[in-house]
């Protein structure tokens, strides 16, 4: 040894600066803010431990040093298992260098703790000890948990923003109703935190619209539709099978706000839908019935009248492709080509002179959805009632102008024949003149002839009179007609929208509906239209004359402005018509779009909002186009070190990890084959510097209208260091495997290697005190008592302690028992004290449940046995309870013993805890810490309420449902 050679000064001098550095050494860990420890192997003692075990733990070094099984309390009931798979691993000569785990501070309060650890080995080799330093991290976990927490919300948020964003979008489409709730339904289960078992139901007035996958279930929120203060439907998103449970449910509070945002969005777009699909429904009846009016004035017979009318009419419904109608006359049919007796139809009687002359019948070909009579609108049971009266008074007109037309004929033949006889006769007068004398004798046959004349005379009078009555008649039917006219534009006060009628040629305001006077007075007839509706004094720039006039007569010209006096938005159909008088007129129908124009302002801010979440998110975002367009925010190009034009120049394989490229490929292509909306997986990016980024990935495609594909939406958050800590988590609880599987075969070892010298110890004393009994003075009898009391003592500690080793590691498995065949078990095995202390055991229905029958019994059995140990005066009645308690059920065992103050109430329950000295109760401490540990293992909790001399309360809890 080289200390050999020096002398003794250099010796003491050594010696004296070894003992400097130990001074300073201890003066440093004791100082420390974290726990130091030295551990010694195999037995577990704590050879050292710093005073900042104060702080971390909430327990003096002392204790530690003194309570090596302290820390097993310490732990949390979460990580037990963990800290024992660790023991195993340190036993077979692994430890792991570093890890996380929580514990229950003193105080009751949950912290988070590191550990690292270094293995001492000694000069063969073999270890000897573990030494440590244990950090308390509660607060940087509480930061990593919030900051876990933000980033869900702000997922769930976007996929909120993204959903109400995409049904805004719908609004721009030009769908039918039924199409739009279809594609609401696709849209809205990716908003959802569980979208692959997420179902949606919308009910529409009659009819229902479901996901493929939907069925009723318990798990559901549900919301009206409501239009005008009137609900008209309901939407109803569920979940298919039992989620992870919330507040409400198994859906988060941000899903019960989204539900009804989406639900006031629907509301808006059907309601838009519904007006727009109610204007253009009111534009092609009222362009029906103007042609019919028009084939009236027309110069043509009953029958290409009633052809024209009967290929008008199906145009004017809702679904004019499997629209026919026909129209019978005096027996006569006129149908349409695709015309066929069917059970959806409506039907209105032609009336002529009082009396059915024929009938109007318009069907459908096929079952559609039902409105107020089978698959027809209201509206359009009015008009057909309109058709049917249009089409009876043309009838009655032409049939009146034909029967007219004819008695005219007749007139004119008769007038005809008049003149030739008056010819005749004056031809006959001018010879009888001429020959007066000679024909003198003929002068009474002229006179006869003359009186016949005047007869013929009289009776042309009479047809005279006839043909003027005939006019007449005429005049009455013009009339007739031009009440129908006026019978007709008071239908159009009914109409919500404005409607009004002008002279294009003087700007004369001819015509104002009921919702028109409303707004603008009901004294604009006369007045110009441009002067009443605009403020102007001339003619507005945007007239639409010149649009409908022309070549475009009979075309409807659909245009939007906004009303500078109302501040209103109308979308407007003008259309050149023939009034009453012959004139062409400008005919308007203005419908208020001021809401719908209000949702597009909305529905441009939300997409300026979702911008700017997109660029500010603090997830890594991308566009990626079809075409191969590429957008990226500021979080993405931080997390990969590039900036967005470096990105968008580089081609994302060189940024991918080789052994990722593949699947990013495949990934690619199941969403375009549609097998899947979206995908979510981890990915490897190849950051600017060159080190690996483990990234989480979500991606999804969105489509068209057309259902083609537009372009991916990718969101990346940097998981390198969660996956980092995941590893060396999968390394720790390897480790702490290890260890507890060292940990008990090491407790099995010393259990039996402490009882074998304990039992010879108590044989020798047991022999020594028969064979020198009474032969010793009294003091040595008493050291011979001492003796065997301590090795009996000694030998139920080392079975108590076993007995609380083995709560965890040699448990049974869970099976369903009648707990009443449990207790009446532990009755009979303490039977002979219960007979001793005269004490009553009550008992009644206690419940099955699955549980470790050998350790609930123990529970019982030490329970039953403290109630009668610590027993008043009065015998012993010890009460066993169970009430359901929903998810659990909660047990009861209360006794009328002595009671204790409740400041003990967590003493009681720690290992080697005594209320009472061995001389005046036996007992090794441990039987109430057995029986927390055996709850805990249950997943339960158990506590004392009690007061001295009026006895004590045990409460224990058992879940339910236990794996």
């Amino acid at each position: 040894m080289k200390y050999k050679n020096k002398s003794r000064e250099e010796l003491i001098e050594d010696n004296k600066s070894l003992e400097k550095f130990h001074y300073r050494y201890i003066r440093i860990m004791e100082n420390a803010r974290d726990m130091i420890y030295r551990m010694s192997l195999p037995d577990g003692n704590y050879e050292f431990v710093s005073p900042a075990c104060k702080e971390i733990f909430g327990y003096e070094p002392k204790v530690f040093l003194e309570t090596p099984v302290l820390i097993q309390k310490a732990i949390h009931p979460d990580f037990i298992q963990y800290f024992q798979d660790e023991w195993q691993k340190l036993l077979d000569g692994n430890v792991s260098p570093t890890y996380e785990y929580k514990i229950i501070h003193k105080s009751g309060e949950e912290r988070w703790l590191n550990q690292r650890n270094v293995l001492v080995k000694n000069e063969e080799g073999k270890p000897i000890a573990i030494e440590g330093v244990v950090t308390d991290i509660t607060k940087t976990k509480k930061v990593q948990l919030e900051k876990k927490e933000l980033k869900h919300e702000i997922r769930e948020k976007e996929k909120n923003l993204n959903c109400l964003y995409s049904i805004f979008d719908l609004s721009y489409d030009k769908l039918s109703i039924a199409d739009f709730i279809k594609k609401v339904i696709d849209i809205i289960p990716a908003a959802f935190q569980y979208r692959e078992v997420c179902a949606v139901k919308i009910k529409f007035k009659n009819q229902e619209y479901k996901s493929d996958t939907y069925k009723s279930t318990k798990w559901f929120l549900e919301e009206d539709i409501i239009i005008d203060n009137e609900t008209i439907g309901k939407i109803e998103i569920n979940y298919i099978k039992e989620m992870p449970t919330h507040f409400k449910g198994p859906f988060l509070e941000e899903e019960l706000d989204l539900i009804g945002g989406i639900s006031d969005i629907i509301g808006r777009n059907l309601e838009s839908k519904i007006r727009e699909h109610e204007t253009n429904e009111r534009a092609k009846e009222l362009n029906c019935l103007y042609k019919i009016s028009d084939y009236s004035f027309e110069d043509n017979t009953i029958e290409k009248f009633l052809n024209k009318v009967v290929k008008t009419i199906p145009p004017a419904f809702q679904y004019p492709e499997h629209c026919s109608a026909k129209i019978t006359l005096h027996a006569k049919e006129y149908q349409t080509k695709n015309y066929k007796k069917s059970k959806w139809e409506i039907k209105n009687d032609i009336i002529i002179d009082n009396e059915q002359s024929g009938e109007i019948v318009i069907n459908y070909q096929k079952k559609l959805p039902e409105h107020d009579q089978g698959p027809f609108l209201k509206e359009e049971l009015d008009l057909i009632n309109g058709i049917a009266e249009l089409v009876s008074r043309t009838i009655d007109s032409k049939q009146k102008e034909l029967e007219l037309k004819e008695k005219n004929e007749e007139y004119l033949a008769i007038n005809e024949e008049l003149k030739e006889k008056n010819e005749e006769f004056l031809a006959v007068n001018e010879e009888l003149e001429e020959k007066s004398e000679e024909y003198h004798s003929l002068y009474e046959e002229y006179l006869s002839q003359n009186e016949e004349l005047h007869e013929q005379n009289e009776e042309f009078q009479a047809i005279n009179e006839e043909l003027e009555e005939e006019m007449a008649q005429r005049q009455q039917v013009q009339e007739e007609l031009q009440k129908a006219n006026e019978q007709q534009l008071a239908l159009f006060d009914g109409i919500d929208d404005v409607i009004y009628v002008a002279d294009p040629d003087t700007y004369e305001i001819l015509y104002f509906n009921k919702a028109a006077k409303n707004t603008w007075g009901e004294d604009s007839i006369g007045k110009k239209c441009y002067n009443v509706l605009q403020n102007r004094n001339d003619p507005c720039p945007f007239c639409t004359n010149d649009k409908i006039l022309g070549e475009n007569t009979g075309k409807f010209y659909v245009w939007e402005f906004q009303n500078k006096m109302t501040k209103k938005w109308y979308r407007c159909a003008d259309k050149a018509i023939k009034w009453s008088n012959g004139k062409m007129v400008r005919f308007e129908l203005a419908s208020d779009i001021t809401e719908l124009k209000q949702i597009q302002t909305n529905l441009m801010q939300s997409e300026k909002q979702f911008r700017s979440l997109f660029e500010n998110s603090p997830l890594g975002k991308s566009m990626t186009g079809v075409d191969g367009s590429l957008r990226v925010n500021k979080a993405f190009c931080d997390i990969l070190g590039y900036s967005e034009k470096e990105i968008q120049n580089t081609n994302w394989k060189d940024i991918t990890h080789p052994d990722d490229i593949q699947e990013s490929i495949d990934v690619v292509q199941t969403l375009l084959n549609g097998e899947k909306e979206s995908a979510h997986y981890e990915k490897r990016y190849i950051h600017k510097k060159g080190h690996i980024v483990i990234a989480d990935v979500n991606t999804s495609l969105l489509r068209g209208t057309d259902k083609k594909p537009q372009y991916f939406i990718t969101t990346i958050s940097d998981i390198t260091e969660r996956k980092q800590m995941q590893f060396k988590m999968e390394n720790m609880l390897k480790e702490l495997e290890r260890s507890n599987k060292e940990l008990e075969q090491f407790a099995y070892v010393a259990s039996h290697d402490l009882q074998e010298p304990l039992r010879k110890v108590k044989n020798f004393a047991e022999l020594f005190a028969r064979k020198y009994a009474n032969a010793l003075d009294e003091k040595a009898d008493q050291y011979i008592k001492y003796m065997t009391s301590g090795a009996d003592r000694m030998q139920n500690l080392i079975l108590d302690l076993l007995s609380f080793s083995r709560v965890a590691t040699r448990g049974k498995e869970f099976v369903k028992t009648n707990l009443d065949d449990i207790v009446k078990h532990v009755e009979e095995n303490l039977q002979l004290v219960i007979e001793e202390h005269n004490a009553k055991i009550v008992y009644d229905d206690l419940p099955i449940l699955k549980v470790d029958e050998s350790q609930i019994a123990q529970v019982f059995q030490n329970l039953i046995s403290n109630a009668i140990k610590f027993k008043s005066d009065k015998d012993p009645i010890i009460k066993i309870e169970a009430r359901d308690q929903k998810n659990y059920w909660q047990f009861s065992v209360t006794d009328n013993g002595i009671g204790m103050h409740m400041k003990y109430k967590e003493r009681i329950f720690e290992v080697f805890q005594r209320l009472h000295t061995k001389e005046e109760y036996k007992g090794t401490g441990i039987g109430l810490a057995i029986c927390k540990k055996i709850i805990e293992r249950h997943h339960g909790k158990i506590w004392i309420d009690s007061k001295p001399g009026e006895g004590s309360t045990f409460y224990f809890t058992i879940p339910k449902k236990l794996k």
